[in-house]
């Protein structure tokens, strides 16, 4: 059996597990398999490697796609090959050291960077609110969502390993939107706090 044939069944696999296993909508599975077969195709016969990956954001980047769509088809691969390691069909993971394109924070054009900044740095990240200020905020200017639907994640839409966040949107429609170092630094600092908050909601 070729490499190209035995990647393309591990990419089935991968996305059956994302259908059964974590119940992601169709659209969103589609979006994968997209991101998955380009992968394969630029692979051609060739083995996974740190190099290989290299050269496909590369090859997406001379394609003049934003930062934020690389990032997303990157965090596809990544998911697959993080996949194919926990389930010991592979050894390695060749997304280890590939960093993800853009992972800045963009800012909203209607303000100021000076304005921005005091908003964002505005909660006070001693006491546990001000963390989970900080974080939504971070979020927000780090992924450009809605409030509303960043209000209505859940903690398995966000993936802090992977800098990604699965937003459903208006519609139900959901999207991956990737997420900044700031963004990731902000949620990892309130996760503690909303751990001591679920279980002292928990009775008994």
């Amino acid at each position: 059996m070729s490499r190209r044939a035995g990647l393309a069944e591990e990419i089935e696999e991968y996305l059956v597990s994302l259908r059964v296993e974590r119940g992601l909508a169709q659209n969103t599975i589609e979006a994968y398999e997209r991101d998955l077969r380009q992968y394969r195709e630029h692979l051609g016969d060739s083995e996974p490697t740190p190099q290989g990956v290299e050269d496909f954001v590369a090859s997406l980047r001379k394609s003049g796609l934003a930062d934020t769509t690389m990032a997303r088809k990157l965090a596809s691969v990544r998911g697959l090959h993080r996949f194919l390691v926990a389930e010991e069909m592979r050894d390695e993971d060749p997304t280890a050291l590939v960093e993800t394109p853009g992972t800045g924070d963009p800012l909203p054009k209607a303000l100021s960077i000076d304005e921005a900044v005091r908003l964002v740095e505005s909660p006070d990240t001693s006491k546990s609110k001000g963390r989970r200020d900080s974080a939504l905020l971070e979020f927000l200017y780090g992924t450009g969502a809605r409030v509303s639907e960043a209000t209505a994640l859940d903690l398995t839409d966000v993936d802090v390993h992977d800098r990604i966040a699965l937003v459903t949107g208006k519609g139900s429609k959901q999207r991956l939107v990737p997420l900044g170092g700031k963004a990731v630094e902000a949620i990892e600092r309130w996760l503690p706090d909303r751990s001591e908050i679920v279980t002292r909601a928990q009775p008994g």
